[in-house]
């Protein structure tokens, strides 16, 4: 949802190997008005707030980020 803006910063300056893994990540609010009737996806909700991350890693390290996301998600 927030994409555009976490590749902004990502992009805002020069950026060293050495800073990677960089990641980002924030909770934002989305506003929804479905029509009346309508019985697909989320049924009648108003807002949501979604948490958005994103994770900027060489292509050497992105099975074990992969790997970590993974295991970090399926914690109960």
């Amino acid at each position: 949802m927030n994409c555009p803006m976490h590749n902004l910063i990502f992009s805002s300056r020069g950026r060293s190997y050495r800073e990677l893994p960089l990641r980002f990540f924030e909770f934002g609010t989305v506003y929804r008005d479905e029509k009346s009737g309508v019985v697909q996806g989320l049924t009648r909700v108003r807002s949501i707030t979604q948490d958005d991350s994103h994770s900027y890693v060489m292509k050497e390290q992105a099975p074990m980020r992969c790997a970590t996301c993974c295991a970090s998600s399926c914690r109960c």
